[in-house]
């Protein structure tokens, strides 16, 4: 029921099918200076079948993974689980999809995972966008030191290569949002690999609520963190929106 969803989506995905509240979402409202603000991206996980719904909104352009097999243990469309949504004016520099990891076992809640990023112009400078949905693994030690925890490992690994590279590509003026459902809860753990590492190593500064998971570059200031929590948005876990303003 879409009378769940935050205003920004429910907005936006307004007159659409049912189901789209099950999803995980995180919203990216960027503004320049005391310019008005404007939603520019959305990005969900477990999207799925979900995807071609958003690929049919006016105004709004999708990058997602193909749909071109479907996992014979979930049914699901691989590389589908990632999505994101950004808006038409944005004037686009790249968009890309990238298997981030193989899936591991039980591959119900470890199956393999992608990372989604698009860089657009924002009053002149570019802005990148990226997303991914790690395996869940780290509820313990055991499971860190798993099959399924090397392969979160590989997923945050591609994420900093894929930061890395963005940056290498549009240099210093290049600001960098990452979002996801990263499922992680331990917010004071360094561990190599960890949510924490990786941002640290990518001199990114980090919001979190439960596994929810926003990093921003310097170059960006977070003025407004909304926390939409389960009794909302109909999840297991709050969701995440973030009000950006660049620093200029």
């Amino acid at each position: 029921m879409l009378e769940k969803l935050p205003d920004v989506v429910g907005h936006a995905l307004r007159g659409q099918r049912a189901g789209l509240d099950k999803i995980a979402y995180q919203a990216v409202d960027l503004r320049a200076g005391m310019a008005s603000l404007a939603v520019t991206s959305l990005a969900f996980t477990e999207a799925y079948h979900h995807a071609s719904t958003f690929n049919r909104l006016p105004g709004w352009r999708l990058i997602t993974g193909s749909a071109t097999r479907k996992d014979p243990a979930t049914g699901r469309l691989v590389g589908r689980d990632v999505a994101i949504l950004v808006r038409r004016w944005r004037k686009n520099l790249e968009n890309g999809v990238l298997r981030a990891s193989l899936a591991s076992t039980p591959i119900r809640i470890a199956p393999e995972r992608y990372i989604v990023w698009t860089v657009d112009e924002m009053h002149g400078r570019p802005l990148a966008h990226v997303s991914v949905h790690p395996n869940a693994v780290v509820s313990s030690q055991k499971d860190w030191d798993s099959d399924r925890g090397e392969k979160y490992r590989d997923a945050m690994g591609a994420l900093y290569d894929t930061v890395v590279r963005l940056r290498k590509t549009y240099g210093k003026s290049l600001d960098v949002v990452v979002t996801g459902d990263l499922q992680y809860r331990r917010t004071d753990d360094d561990r190599p690999g960890s949510p924490r590492d990786i941002f640290r190593r990518l001199n990114l500064n980090w919001t979190v609520t439960g596994i929810d998971w926003m990093a921003h570059s310097d170059g960006l200031r977070l003025v407004d963190t909304v926390i939409i929590p389960p009794e909302v948005n109909g999840q297991d876990h709050p969701w995440i929106e973030g009000t950006f303003e660049q620093i200029v």
